[in-house]
């Protein structure tokens, strides 16, 4: 089994988060950017989606993995995507 050092680290970013998340919002991180991995160029309605998270608590985490460089964000409007 190949280890993915990459998403490992990545976790361990999103552990390291803005200290007033909650242990919630890091799970929920860590859930948002396995998807993202998984899927890229999904759309922040379809994370919201299969994970049941209200919409915009989506785009605030989205937004600050953004900010820690761990995902992209392509296109605008309502065409932006996630990867």
């Amino acid at each position: 089994m190949k280890i993915d050092w990459e998403l490992i680290n990545a976790i361990s970013d999103i552990d390291r988060c803005d200290a007033n998340w909650s242990a919630i919002e890091r799970a929920e991180g860590k859930s948002i950017y396995i998807i993202i991995q998984n899927r890229p160029n999904i759309q922040s309605g379809e994370i919201a989606d299969k994970l049941a998270i209200p919409s915009p608590t989506v785009k605030r985490i989205l937004f600050e993995l953004l900010q820690k460089g761990l995902i992209e964000k392509q296109g605008k409007g309502r065409n932006i995507s996630y990867r």
